[in-house]
């Protein structure tokens, strides 16, 4: 199989995509990838678009104290 697949750690691949059309094409799918809505929890998709920021060199926001425990990644440097 070849594929020509973007790179997502390169800044340049993510600047014309909102953080919510990364949750949903993860979601929804893009050929070859598979939907993953079914597989994956709404918290493990934006986490992963959360990862893929920070590949591209964006650091998420920090915590505002308001969000549930659970919820709270830490990332280290």
């Amino acid at each position: 199989m070849k594929l020509n697949l973007p790179d997502l750690t390169k800044p340049d691949t993510l600047k014309g995509r909102t953080d919510g059309e990364l949750f949903a094409i993860i979601g929804a799918g893009q050929d070859p990838m598979p939907p993953q809505a079914g597989r994956m929890t709404d918290d493990r998709r934006w986490n992963l678009v959360n990862y893929l920021r920070a590949l591209a060199g964006n650091v998420p926001a920090k915590s505002t104290g308001k969000e549930p425990e659970e919820n709270i990644i830490l990332i280290q440097h």
